[in-house]
């Protein structure tokens, strides 16, 4: 029969059992009692520790915690001292040799005499700061993944909006925003009829199997967009709006730059096959003449012999537009491709020309300098010819650092191009003069040039009035003209379109 264990023996069994480090102080502050648990993790023996002033034993936590011990031993109380280091108790060690991170409890016990005992109660907290670690991870990358998301999420270029079953907008990307033109928070929580200026959206939303993309007359956003909705749970759906019409203008441009392409082709082979009479009607004529001396028949003989030249220089014209382009290109300064244009026009007295270009001058483009000097002096010609013999020509030069690109405008006050003839401005043969005065390839051969040497060309009206060609071309070194030359008719007139007007 096991004999029956007296109270201090069991209360020594359970103190050197515990899975806490239990440490008892006298009323004088000495070490009482020291279990294995704490002399396990401190590496200090219960005999070397016994009967020593906790002073001694753990200087540091007597240090820093001598008015928390005071006060328990003499006024009772309780005291949590949170998350120590191992150098605020004492050089504790998990199993493994790691310091132990750690909490303890003063409690106070009932002595001899007015102060009280104090128990010290030793906890390892190291799985609590390891699972609060790993908390802390989990919510930042949570926090991550959520700034990704929304950065993501807004920077779609198409409409994007979530909304619930009762069809509220949950959320819109900044595409929504700009597209009807409001803030987000007169967006959010808000129905989706009332955003999109509709009464009732739900015939949007219910029109449209979930998951399934198909092209609708959203009445919200109009026939331009193919409309979409996508189930995501809890009865919400995303919808998703694109606007078709940069893709279709797209396909207008590729229909007119192929129609473009083959109307060229065709005149340029032609021209070939009429050069050779052009030529004998004019030497014909000039022969004619040397013997002829009737006066009107001689005035009609010199109008043959003008026109078959203008028609030789017309051909000769439409094969230079045709034909591939291969000459080398090298750093070319435009601010003084300029300055010889400007020095050789001839500006009717009326006309004032301004030159606006930064002091710096402009960064060097790779490519042709005679070309450009061509390109620049048919789109001021043409600016002086809008403002006749009264009016303002502009040309301004910047650099563009982002899209690391020079940027030439020219500017006339003159009437600006007709609403209808805008989209034609650059096709070939198009022009608005008059019989005689002009075949219609001068700004088709500036697009051209302009697509040869890896730009772009547009054509505006001012809103003060006049028109704008701005042009565009890459920094020599930077564009794609540099590494993969654009060559022939066809490749011109594609890269070359005006992406607006």
């Amino acid at each position: 029969m096991t004999p029956a264990l007296t109270r201090e023996e069991a209360a020594r069994l359970i103190v050197e059992g515990a899975g806490v480090g239990l440490v008892l102080l006298d009323s004088r502050l000495r070490v009482r009692a020291w279990n294995a648990w704490i002399a396990r993790a401190s590496g200090l023996g219960t005999r070397a520790v016994v009967g020593r002033p906790i002073a001694e034993v753990a200087p540091a936590f007597f240090e820093g915690h001598e008015p928390d011990l005071e006060e328990v031993a003499g006024t009772g109380g309780y005291r949590f001292l949170s998350a120590l280091l191992h150098s605020e108790l004492l050089p504790l060690r998990e199993p493994d040799g790691s310091y132990l991170v750690h909490d303890v409890l003063l409690s106070p016990v009932e002595g001899r005499g007015p102060r009280r005992w104090v128990l010290l109660t030793v906890r390892s907290v190291a799985e609590h700061v390891r699972a609060y670690r790993d908390l802390e991870r989990l919510f930042t990358q949570v926090a991550e993944g959520k700034r990704v998301w929304e950065s993501t999420f807004d920077a779609v270029g198409e409409l994007v909006w979530v909304v619930d079953p009762a069809g509220t907008v949950l959320r819109a990307n900044r595409a929504v925003a700009r597209k009807i033109g409001r803030g987000f928070p007169e967006i959010v929580h808000r129905p989706c009829g009332e955003v999109f200026g509709r009464a009732d959206c739900q015939a949007c939303l219910s029109g449209l199997p979930d998951g399934e993309s198909r092209l609708v007359g959203c009445p919200c956003l109009g026939p331009e967009y193919r409309f979409s909705v996508y189930p995501v749970g809890d009865g919400n759906r995303v919808c998703v709006a694109v606007d078709l019409s940069p893709i279709r203008r797209a396909w207008a441009q590729a229909a007119r730059a192929e129609k473009t392409f083959s109307l060229v082709r065709l005149v340029a082979g032609a021209a070939h096959e009429l050069n050779n009479p052009l030529s004998a009607i004019a030497g014909a004529a000039e022969v004619a003449l040397l013997h002829c001396e009737d006066p009107g028949l001689r005035r009609k003989l010199e109008i043959v012999n003008e026109q078959a030249h203008r028609a030789a220089e017309i051909l000769r014209r439409l094969q230079e537009f045709a034909r591939l382009r291969s000459g080398g290109k090298v750093p070319v300064d435009l601010a003084g491709v300029c300055t010889r244009v400007l020095s050789g026009l001839t500006v009717p007295e009326g006309v004032r020309v301004v030159r606006d270009c930064p002091p710096g001058g402009l960064p060097r483009v790779r490519g042709q300098a005679d070309r450009l000097e061509s390109l620049l002096a048919a789109l001021l010609d043409n600016a002086l010819r809008a403002v006749g013999e009264r009016g303002e020509v502009r040309i301004h030069g910047r650099h563009d650092p982002e899209a690391d690109q020079v940027e030439v405008r020219v500017e006339d006050t003159g009437p600006g191009f007709p609403h209808e003839v805008l989209p034609h401005v650059f096709d070939p043969f198009f022009t608005t003069r008059e019989v005689g005065q002009g075949a219609g390839l001068g700004l088709s051969e500036c697009q051209g040039i302009v697509a040869d040497h890896g730009g772009t060309i547009e054509a505006a009206n001012r809103p003060e009035g006049g028109a704008r060609v701005t042009v565009r071309l890459p920094v020599s070194g930077s564009g794609p003209g540099d590494l993969i030359p654009l060559v022939g008719t066809h490749d011109r007139i594609l890269a070359g379109l005006p992406t607006s007007h």
